[in-house]
């Protein structure tokens, strides 16, 4: 559907009545008294990834890393091509093309944090980096993303402006760039803590002693905590210290969630539906992800794919320079190499995460029904997916969380059942 602007909302039509997806939890009032966990939640993953900037963190993890240290060995041998300095510094072009593709499959959601809220999404999946440099708290995936700061306002706007909407928002792996790995003890968690508090603890559901689950409570009782009407955050933190406890649940404790780190949608599908196997007989809630995650060979095709027609674009343009001497010499080197370059290309159907989570997103609830596997939604808490845009998932999260009996109505049973030999596709 169209969207005019950044306020704009998508309209969902239930049994008749116009639900605007903003404010799809508080004009739902059938889930008034359910728990929590048993309302879904729409998800995005790696949810402040719009805004990535072309900074690389101290952790670009091992697939990014793999694809930056494949530039750097491009870049040393078209280095050693006589007269090429001339024209280029080949670490400095290389790395910018180098980047701009792990961009491209860094990128999770091309939409805002408040945009997301907008649409509906209530769960938002956040990680920290720290720059010592500037000392401010970033969105980060491999590349840094947007300042913290500037998230957490568009979440506290959000809230302000709706009443009775509950948000989820979940952060995690904590980076700093002093440091090769997250959730170091030496992160910044205080002034990290200092910076939700001061955004956003008007409108956390705080901790209680009676309370052991969050997720255990009915809407009505987050929504009017100590007697106060207003949306609410569940703030969710692993890593939290002992002075703000009173704002932070712990993120693991209270639904179970297991990603899986594969790019084929089989082995996904397969994976997720033992997790929910798994939740179902455990009788936990669930979060399903269903998330494909491009693989370090994959990831070095993608830069391939981007980086010979960047170099054979070079060398015509150095090739251009003919009357001196050295430039067709040059254009000749250039062009080989880039040919060379084909034996890492894979030839992907994709070339980025947009791509890659259509062959998810395109049969959403297809694919939600093989990971149901004849069970029931009721442990279904949570759907998480990557450019959830492009889906309907608010529509189906709000259908589960009405136990809507005939989800799968409009769909034939031959697609329902999804073949294996199409899951690999």
């Amino acid at each position: 559907m169209k969207v005019e602007n950044e306020n704009a909302t998508m309209q969902h039509v239930f049994k008749g009545t116009n639900v605007a997806h903003k404010n799809w939890m508080s004009q739902t009032a059938i889930l008034h008294n359910k728990r929590l966990g048993s309302i879904c939640l729409p998800a995005t993953h790696d949810s402040g990834t719009c805004h990535l900037t072309d900074v690389i963190t101290s952790d670009p993890n091992r697939t990014l890393q793999a694809a930056l240290n494949f530039g750097k060995d491009v870049a040393d041998k078209i280095d050693k091509i006589p007269f090429i300095g001339k024209f280029i510094n080949p670490a400095k072009w290389v790395t910018d093309e180098v980047i701009f593709a792990i961009k491209k499959v860094a990128t999770a959601t091309d939409n805002t944090i408040r945009k997301q809220l907008n649409d509906g999404i209530r769960a938002l999946d956040i990680r920290v980096y720290y720059n010592t440099q500037d000392k401010q708290f970033y969105t980060y995936h491999g590349l840094v993303g947007q300042k913290l700061e500037e998230v957490l306002s568009e979440i506290r706007g959000f809230l302000e402006e709706t009443e009775g909407e509950i948000v989820r928002i979940s952060f995690s792996n904590f980076l700093c760039d002093l440091y090769e790995r997250y959730d170091n003890e030496k992160f910044p968690y205080q002034v990290f803590e200092a910076l939700v508090r001061h955004h956003l603890e008007d409108y956390a559901y705080l901790k209680d002693p009676a309370v052991e689950n969050p997720f255990d409570q009915t809407y009505n009782q987050i929504r009017h905590q100590h007697g106060i009407d207003k949306s609410r955050a569940i703030l969710l933190n692993k890593m939290a210290t002992r002075d703000s406890m009173d704002i932070f649940w712990e993120k693991t404790k209270y639904y179970s969630s297991k990603w899986s780190d594969t790019s084929n949608k089989k082995e996904l599908l397969e994976s997720q539906k033992e997790h929910y196997k798994e939740a179902v007989k455990e009788g936990t809630y669930h979060e399903i992800s269903l998330t494909l995650t491009p693989q370090e060979k994959e990831v070095k095709s993608v830069v391939v794919s981007s980086l010979a027609p960047a170099i054979i674009k070079l060398a015509g343009t150095i090739a251009a320079f003919w009357w001196l001497l050295y430039t067709g010499p040059i254009a000749v080197a250039l062009s080989a190499f880039a040919a060379g370059l084909a034996v890492f290309n894979l030839f992907l159907p994709w070339s980025s995460l947009k791509q890659l989570s259509q062959i998810i997103n395109k049969d959403l609830r297809g694919s939600l029904y093989f990971v149901l596997d004849g069970h029931s939604c009721d442990n279904v808490s949570c759907i998480s997916l990557d450019f959830y845009e492009h889906t309907d998932v608010v529509n189906l999260a709000i259908e589960i969380s009405l136990k809507h009996t005939k989800i799968f109505e409009n769909l034939a049973k031959a697609e329902q059942v999804l073949a294996v030999e199409n899951l690999a596709e």
